[in-house]
């Protein structure tokens, strides 16, 4: 799976394992979900639709990076899976994800995660390129007591490439909220370079990578 791509599942499976007994379906549980984003290459949205049974069973609909903006891929994520309360603080979910961008490259992965009060793990399996990917997630509010914001710091490892998330939002009345993420991740761009030579002029794309920081505002809606 790409450093990109699972990336944008952190708050994903972070709201999943940690409030699966509040994400039934009712409208009022935040099962539909509207954000508005703005980091260096502009404006973005994201979109979520998810819904969960009483016995567990739970789909999630996930449509990330939806832009005008033909420099940034638009994905689409689908998830099926279930959810089991072992104990206390403690839950357990398996299932399968797919995802897929404007180009209609799709890629199918199995996982399971674990979330132990403060701390979520997700494991992932790529079906097709045989690789293993893992992400945690860690609540900072249930270590720093009434803090009026909320905090969370995530990491994604793929064997290969580390980065890591730090997330502080504030909801008002269960509804509104607003955001940043303070990130560190591998990038993929492409730069255009001009040449003269010989009396001949024009244009070459170099394609570059690398890790950096990223910078990015937020706010949203929960239906």
């Amino acid at each position: 799976m790409k450093l990109k791509s699972l990336s944008l599942l952190v708050l994903l499976f972070s709201s999943i394992f940690s409030q699966a007994e509040k994400n039934t379906f009712n409208l009022k549980e935040k099962n539909l979900g509207l954000t508005i984003n703005h980091d260096q290459d502009g404006l973005f949205s994201d979109q979520y639709f998810h819904y969960n049974l009483n016995s567990g069973l739970f789909s999630e609909i996930y449509i990330n990076d939806f832009t005008f903006n033909k420099n940034r891929n638009t994905i689409y994520n689908l998830s099926l899976g279930y959810i089991q309360d072992i104990k206390d603080q403690i839950i357990v979910g398996i299932g399968y994800t797919n995802y897929f961008n404007k180009l209609n490259n799709i890629e199918h992965e199995i996982f399971i995660g674990s979330n132990l009060s403060f701390i979520s793990g997700i494991l992932y399996f790529d079906i097709v390129e045989k690789v293993l990917s893992f992400q945690s997630i860690l609540n900072l509010n249930s270590i720093v007591k009434n803090f009026p914001l909320s905090l969370t710091y995530s990491n994604t490892f793929n064997g290969e490439n580390f980065e890591q998330f730090f997330d502080i939002s504030k909801t008002f009345n269960n509804e509104f909220f607003v955001g940043y993420i303070l990130s560190r991740e591998q990038f993929e761009d492409t730069r255009t370079i001009s040449y003269s030579k010989g009396g001949k002029t024009g244009t070459y794309d170099v394609i570059e990578d690398g890790i950096s920081v990223f910078n990015e505002f937020y706010i949203g809606f929960y239906f």
